[in-house]
């Protein structure tokens, strides 16, 4: 093959850059279309006060995929000193660009016309026909396909490890001789994921538990993290994060508090029968996890450096 030809295919476009370009083209054409009354009290913040806390809560949560990030350390070269990069810097990319994008969704019609639609109702408003098109495939398509990748790497990894670590059965890690993917973890969360399609739940409903579960994970989290010293000192004190106990304890500390009233914004907004689910799907993670604790031989797994 010449350089040529290699140079070539070197170029060709991927879903990101289709998905890029897609949102760039809805940023460009919109940004000079908001309206002058964008901001006028009959039209900004209709939810009021409550309303804009739900929808930082869920902002939140659409920002916060990059965390997952962690999820491939396993498979960084240099984890400690990357993986932080890269949720820092993207987690700051999108919130910059989906307050441009909200403030254009929200600013080229009134609200009563563009709230609970998709972002192709306004983008009519301001994009020739061709580039509507464009923006509706590829910002919708592939910004499905990216995630849906993304996704599917994000889940393995700790799938695996937990089957190293006896929290899973460790047949489930058993990965093909071929392609080297863990074939029954993925078959598993295939049909987890197509139990609400079957029996017919709505998207909403999978959202909601899906954000109410997660932001209740993130509590722990910040649990664990204020943990650290006392469990684990001398990485701790190695750590390149390391921070006083009483920042330590603040930083913690703050993170319960907005996790314990997302949480209550998030069960207020809810359906009693969706508050239902989520206590039985916790209720029944917090059972395997003590049926299966005395299964569990935890190795030391990190990067000191």
């Amino acid at each position: 093959m010449s350089q040529t030809e290699t140079g070539a295919q070197n170029k060709k476009l991927t879903r990101t850059d289709l998905f890029s370009m897609a949102i760039g083209a809805y940023v460009a054409f919109g940004i000079g279309h908001i309206q002058p009354d964008y901001m006028a009290p009959d039209q900004f913040m209709t939810g009021g006060i409550t309303g804009f806390l739900l929808a930082s809560v869920y902002l939140n949560f659409a920002c916060g995929g990059a965390t997952y990030v962690v999820n491939y350390s396993s498979q960084a070269k240099n984890p400690t000193k990357d993986i932080p990069f890269v949720i820092i810097v993207s987690t700051g990319a999108i919130v910059v660009l989906y307050a441009v994008m909200s403030t254009i969704a929200a600013g080229v019609l009134p609200v009563s016309e563009v709230a609970n639609q998709p972002l192709s109702v306004s983008a009519a408003v301001f994009m020739p026909g061709p580039v509507h098109t464009f923006f509706v495939v590829g910002g919708a398509i592939f910004a499905l396909l990216t995630t849906l990748n993304f996704s599917i790497g994000m889940m393995t990894y700790p799938a695996l490890r937990a089957c190293k670590d006896g929290w899973l059965p460790k047949g489930l890690a058993t990965c093909n001789k071929k392609f080297g993917t863990p074939h029954w973890i993925l078959l598993a969360f295939y049909l987890i994921g197509l139990v609400p399609i079957l029996v017919g739940l709505d998207l909403t409903t999978v959202a909601n538990s899906t954000v109410i579960l997660t932001t209740a994970i993130r509590g722990v989290i910040a649990y664990s993290a204020l943990r650290l010293p006392k469990i684990m000192p001398e990485l701790w004190g190695q750590s390149k994060f390391h921070v006083s106990g009483t920042v330590l304890k603040v930083v913690c500390g703050l993170t319960l508090v907005i996790t314990v009233i997302s949480i209550v914004l998030l069960l207020v907004s809810t359906a009693p029968v969706q508050i239902l689910g989520n206590c039985c799907i916790l209720a029944l993670a917090v059972v395997l996890a003590f049926a299966r604790n005395r299964h569990v031989k935890l190795e030391a797994n990190y990067t000191a450096k």
